[in-house]
């Protein structure tokens, strides 16, 4: 299964960005991904910003979970795209599922100003609150370790992981928003 031109979780941030009027349900951040959904949607293929701070994720990851594996003892099943059961119009890939409750989702940071934020004070959870919530409504599971790493720190602080329950209101949030989102990205996809 591909997820272009789906609502995916590592979106939905952007489309529960509301607009700087009183009237404005969806703001501009919302309203450029609602684009980007509808010209995949198209067959128009959407160029993928590339920087050094992507690059440096993706090279980390393995080494993220792998940590993760070593400290917890437990093992990281990877997946590939999953579709949400009832929602044809939403699916995303988690980083990895753990037993049959949970997920993972691994931060690499570029900057390591932000590790040492999350090691702290797990700072960046916020951040990427409805990322976490979306991949669990998707999967249906109860909780998700978040995981920040960071492999030029020292041995003893290279990872961090915090667990985030399921939240059930925010779930509801996310799939209200969701059905006006498509709306737009449907109306988008139309000439």
């Amino acid at each position: 299964m591909n997820k272009q031109g789906k609502i995916t979780p590592s979106g939905f941030a952007d489309m529960m960005s509301r607009g700087r009027g009183k009237d404005e349900q969806f703001g501009k951040t919302a309203l450029a991904y609602a684009q980007r959904v509808a010209l995949e949607r198209l067959g128009v293929e959407v160029p993928e910003i590339f920087s050094a701070a992507l690059s440096h994720g993706i090279e980390n990851e393995l080494e993220a979970i792998t940590a993760y594996e070593q400290q917890t003892g437990t093992f990281v099943e990877p997946c590939e795209v999953i579709q949400h059961p009832t929602v044809d119009y939403i699916a995303g890939t988690p980083d990895g599922l753990v037993g049959t409750d949970g997920i993972i989702e691994v931060k690499c940071p570029y900057n390591p100003i932000n590790h040492l934020a999350n090691l702290k004070s797990g700072e960046q959870i916020e951040q990427y609150k409805w990322q976490i919530q979306g991949y669990l409504w998707i999967t249906g599971r109860k909780w998700c370790d978040f995981v920040s790493y960071d492999p030029r720190f020292p041995a003893e602080h290279k990872l961090y992981i915090q667990r985030v329950e399921r939240d059930e209101m925010m779930i509801l949030e996310l799939a209200e928003r969701a059905e006006k989102f498509e709306a737009i990205v449907k109306e988008i996809a139309t000439w």
